[in-house]
């Protein structure tokens, strides 16, 4: 959703107090707001009045509570425990009641086959690892109307600094290898990519 300098690991350490401001201070800024605001991710998405939306890597509900507002419901998943009580706080902050949260390993969701209408992870899925594990299960829980969206920064190189990053010609030659219908490609801003993505 953001360029920042340095490459994040979301969820790192995130029992310590300090790296748990820190990181929320991280994913809360502004400048990650002008880079790719929620509401410009969110306009590349189909219709999300009735629907049911899985925040994959939800983070501090940048995406989760703006996509609460047109959604029927949304299930925020993340890793962190700490994160979801976060978001939690927040919408209840902002009166909404239609987030359910999820945590546990993005490669084995504990969603049924077919039952969320779109999946977004944006951001997240260059930390998971084999990622292509990743796609199949998003594959798998959205209905067969269904569509997941993959963002992600864009990367020709591993990152001297260690961060890890998939560039869109490796994400699309998986998707394919996947047999995943591609519905759309698209740069949203300098340096990121956004697969659209139907069911096999």
């Amino acid at each position: 959703m953001m360029k920042m300098s340095h490459h994040t690991h979301v969820h790192h350490n995130l029992d310590n107090e300090e790296n748990f401001k820190r990181i929320v201070a991280a994913l809360d800024s502004e400048k990650r707001k002008q880079q790719l605001s929620a509401e410009a991710i969110i306009g590349y998405l189909p219709e999300l009045a009735g629907k049911t939306v899985f925040d994959g890597g939800a983070g501090t509900g940048f995406l989760t509570l703006p996509l609460a507002k047109q959604a029927e419901k949304v299930i925020a998943f993340d890793q962190s425990q700490k994160m979801l009580e976060l978001i939690q706080e927040r919408a209840r902050n902002a009166r909404l009641t239609n987030i359910t949260s999820m945590s546990g390993d993005i490669k084995a969701i504990d969603l049924p086959d077919s039952s969320v209408d779109i999946a977004l992870v944006s951001v997240m899925i260059h930390e998971v690892h084999p990622f292509e594990e990743a796609l199949k299960e998003l594959a798998r829980i959205i209905k067969p109307d269904g569509q997941f969206v993959i963002l992600e920064f864009e990367s020709e190189t591993m990152h001297a600094n260690g961060g890890h990053r998939i560039p869109s010609h490796v994400m699309k030659e998986s998707l394919e290898k996947l047999q995943l219908p591609i519905i759309q490609q698209l740069v949203p801003a300098e340096g990121m990519y956004l697969f659209i993505v139907g069911k096999k």
